[in-house]
């Protein structure tokens, strides 16, 4: 067994996975705003207790990329390298920490990525499932066979015979892919990709309609401006959680700053108790009935004299579609929001009472919250995009608009209405840096054939799906959809990444796909699942293993860049060596895909990188200096250029950060210009230039995706996998097949399904069911039981976790576990959460991984803890 070996099967201690050690500081630059900060010592060494040498002697701390996609992957992340193994971890201690000027710490996830790149379960060379050949492809043991290795000229050689005989039978739009390899697949005629709405849910496209904005870098103030607010109104926000590190220091600053917090959500979560906020429990994707209520308070007891509770000035001005007066031209003037709320027209007042019915909320929380949002305070009101990743929420967008728009939230320091999550939790604003781009050439797809994530599975098995337009990514490349029923017929997979069979919903249906079509080949460095049900796998690198990382995705003040900390282990190769590979085989050429080395497109990348003027706060300025020594010492083609950090300092310390201070160009208060003059200062998401409370863009644009009608106007609408569905008679209270719903949670294990099978991790966060205490009385369940939990989807076992603090009817199920099925148990027993989601695609294309029902049962059968399972291993030599 070699030191690496050992390296991945070494034991850490929980103490040593979360200890750091200090660094001293250094700084450089841009009038003392632009601060890069590098260790004091290049070695660390030290003797033991007994005077031997210490093993750590000779090595050096360097910045190490953490790649993880939970949206603040801009963290600083320092590994202590030793012969290419890095020996522990620590997080930012590159400057003193100050509210102005904070250090970008690093959550555990990020600290524990030595054990997932030096793991024992690394794929190390190519492998080919035995039962598979060219002519007898035996897909139904897919996830069952046994592997064999192969040589990578072997690999190579398979993947574009089946890529070419897919072509030349069945035509580009028989392989489905994502991914590095799409390029190649763009110059041999295209291929079928998929869309989602991803994080962004109901948001994703609404917004692009309505006037708002779906990110919080627009609608969410920055952390000087959020420490201005008196009170805190927050939906389904948990950064101690989904963001950790910097982010949930934010929020305790505006605690510090003496603001009242109150949380609406159907789990009263760490962040919540951390900052000791009242709790309004809520049932899962009902928050736009309780607004419903809030707006039927707010107007039936407003007095613009005695008891102002509207801002009627900002409603005159800044949106259309509150009032009869207000609709747009053409438009029934009955359509508007008040007469709705009121029940002037449909004969049902939104009351509170009305309200309270739908959401759980009780009438008496409902006047009181309608109350803490009175315009005289300073108010924000702030969510994730956690509520909106539901079936049937293409209103939400709009509802908190409309709260927002009726209490004058918008556009004044310490106020606010909208997102607050991910990078930008609690620090809004345009990111202050970024990254240039690396100089690759653009090749477009020929095709259009685009699938929505939640028909995917379902329309691979049947033939025909719904096109409307691509989205392969987070854009929309046709705002004016016309529903339209294509055939399609998948022959090929090529999967890239875990979303597959993990992020994407109705896995059971995935794997079915999978068994289905004649080839599938997947590229990973550990056995995750698309692997496990693949023909051929391609052992990948990590970002350790590569030429390094830059990254300004993560908060709004830095951008970090991560040196390589080794070679390639085993016989690993990047993504791109996949596709120079094959590049050949095909009779192409390596810079038909490629501007150079991955070295001289992380070159590109700095070089082009920018940081935003600190005299104006918008106009972008180079950020980096380089001379041609360095251009030299890279042995890449640049040219020299003046910026405001040295290449080396940068390279050397893998971070800059920009020093903050109150009321400096880069305060950001959402929507001010908009607030002050929206004649002069229009918003770009509407047809009108103001918030439209009643959109008839939106209306239309959506409806004509084919997945059912959404109204112009923001009104409640029953939910598919929603809390009506738990019930067979809503109107009686009578309970139905599946009486509980399930929603989803990011939790500090994992990041988009890509960490579940780091030891360390498993063992310090469980992820079990999560029920509410009265709920498992009930059903003569505790803690430590195991359950199945069942939707229409498919079914889950886990052991279960009670808790007092979860709204009685819903179950937890943690975001992120990978797809392990149980013969014996007929479900999935590693957790994953998208096993019971799927098979309903409604409005904008909306995932809904928030809201599932379901039912629960004890289940009495064997089940192994996650941590003592033993690590899948594809592939064992002699003597290992």
């Amino acid at each position: 067994m070699g030191y690496i070996d050992r390296a991945a099967q070494a034991p850490m201690s929980r103490r040593g996975f979360v200890k750091a050690s200090a660094a001293a500081t250094a700084a450089a630059g841009l009038a003392g705003a632009l601060t890069a900060c590098a260790p004091k010592s290049e070695n660390a060494v030290e003797l033991s207790e007994t005077g031997e040498q210490n093993p750590e002697e000779g090595a050096t701390w360097i910045p190490v990329s953490c790649w993880l996609g939970c949206g603040t992957a801009a963290c600083r992340n320092m590994g202590l390298v030793k012969d290419g193994i890095v020996l522990r971890q620590k997080s930012d201690d590159s400057h003193e920490d100050s509210v102005e000027h904070p250090q970008r710490r690093g959550c555990l996830r990020g600290r524990s990525q030595r054990k997932h790149v030096f793991s024992a379960d690394r794929i190390k060379y190519p492998m080919k499932r035995k039962g598979w050949s060219p002519d007898a492809p035996n897909g139904e043991m897919r996830g069952k066979d046994e592997w064999e290795r192969i040589s990578w000229d072997e690999a190579l050689q398979i993947i574009h015979d089946q890529l070419q005989k897919a072509i030349d039978t069945y035509g580009p739009a028989s392989i489905l892919a994502h991914g590095e390899v799409t390029g190649l697949l763009n110059k041999l005629g295209g291929y079928t990709t998929y869309w989602s709405t991803h994080s962004f849910g109901s948001y994703s496209l609404s917004t692009r309609f309505n006037g708002y904005h779906h990110h919080g870098k627009i609608c969410s103030s920055d952390r000087l401006s959020m420490a201005k607010a008196e009170t805190v109104v927050m939906f389904g926000v948990n950064p101690a959680w989904s963001g950790c590190g910097t982010q949930s220091w934010y929020w305790e600053q505006v605690k510090q700053g003496g603001a009242k917090f109150i949380a609406v959500d159907p789990r009263y979560n760490d962040s919540y108790a951390m900052l000791n906020a009242e709790w309004i429990p809520i049932y899962p994707g009902q928050d736009d009935a309780l607004i419903l209520g809030l707006a039927y308070v707010l107007i039936t007891e407003d007095d613009p004299d005695s008891n102002p509770l509207i801002d009627w000035d900002f409603l005159s001005r800044c949106t259309i579609g509150f009032d009869a007066d207000s609709m747009p031209e053409g438009a029934d003037p009955k359509r508007n929001f008040k007469d709705y709320v009121l029940g002037t027209y449909d004969k049902t007042p939104k009351t509170p009472e009305w309200a309270s019915k739908l959401c759980g909320v009780s009438p008496e929380q409902i006047h009181d919250l309608a109350y803490e949002l009175k315009p005289e305070k300073r108010v924000s009101i702030v969510t994730s995009w956690a509520p909106s990743r539901r079936h049937d929420t293409d209103h939400l967008s709009q509802m908190f608009m409309t709260l927002g728009s009726m209490t004058g939230h918008f556009g004044k320091e310490g106020h606010m209405c909208g997102i607050s999550c991910d990078a930008m939790t609690c620090d809004g604003g345009e990111r202050l840096f970024s990254t240039g781009g690396s100089g690759n050439p653009d090749i477009e797809n020929a095709l259009d054939e685009c699938i929505n994530t939640g028909e995917l599975w379902e329309s691979i098995l049947k033939g025909e799906y719904t096109f409307n337009g691509r989205m392969p990514g987070y854009g929309f490349d046709n705002l004016n959809p016309i529903a339209e029923k294509r055939s399609c017929d998948i022959h090929v997979i090529y999967a890239t990444g875990i979303g597959w069979l993990g992020s994407n919903e109705n896995i059971d249906k995935g794997i079915e796909v999978f068994r289905k079509v004649d080839f599938v080949v997947a590229h990973a460095w550990a056995p995750n699942p698309p692997s496990i049900y693949a023909d051929i796998v391609l052992p990948v690198t990590t970002p350790w293993e590569r030429a390094g990382r830059i990254s300004a995705d993560g908060g709004r003040d830095t951008i970090t860049l991560a040196q390589p900390v080794c070679d390639p282990l085993y016989e690993a190769r990047s993504d791109q060596d996949v596709v120079r590979g094959l590049a050949p085989l095909f009779g192409f050429k390596e810079e038909d895909f490629y501007c150079g080395s991955e070295k001289q497109q992380l070159f590109n990348q700095i070089a082009g990188s920018t940081v935003f003027d600190p005299a104006d706060g918008v106009t972008p300025i180079p950020l980096v200096t380089i001379t041609e020594d360095d251009i030299a010492e890279w042995g890449v083609e640049g040219t020299p250029q003046e910026g405001q950090v040295a290449l080396k300092e940068f390279w050397e310390t893998g971070v800059v950060t920009v020093h903050r201070t109150d009321g400096d160009a880069y305060t950001h208060i959402p929507f001010k210009a908009f607030r002050e003059d929206p004649e002069a200062n229009p918003s770009e998401n509407s047809e009108s230039g103001k918030f439209e409370i009643y959109s008839q863009k939106m209306g239309e644009t959506l409806s004509a995706m084919g997945y059912g009608e959404v109204d112009p106007l923001c009104v409640y609408k029953e939910k598919a996998m929603g809390y009506e569905a738990t019930f067979s008679d809503f109107e009686k209270g009578e309970k139905g097949e599946y009486p509980f719903q399930v929603f989803c949670l990011k939790t500090l294990r994992d990041v988009a399904s890509t960490m579940d099978n780091v030891p360390q991790l498993r063992e310090t966060i469980k992820n079990p069911v999560i029920m509410a205490a009265a709920d498992a009385k009930e059903l003569g369940i505790q803690t430590g039981d195991a359950v199945k939990v069942t939707s229409p989807t498919g079914a889950i076992v886990r052991k279960v976790s009670v808790t007092s603090r979860q709204m009685p009817g819903t179950l937890v199920v943690p975001w992120g576990g990978w797809y392990e099925y149980d013969e014996a148990a007929q479900a999935d027993i590693g957790g994953a959460s998208n096993t019971l989601t799927g098979g309903v695609v409604t409005g904008q294309g909306t995932s809904g991984y928030n809201s599932v029902i379901a039912k629960v049962e004890k289940y009495t059968g064997d089940i192994v803890d996650d941590v003592e399972k033993a690590p899948v291993v594809f592939f064992e030599e002699d003597g290992e």
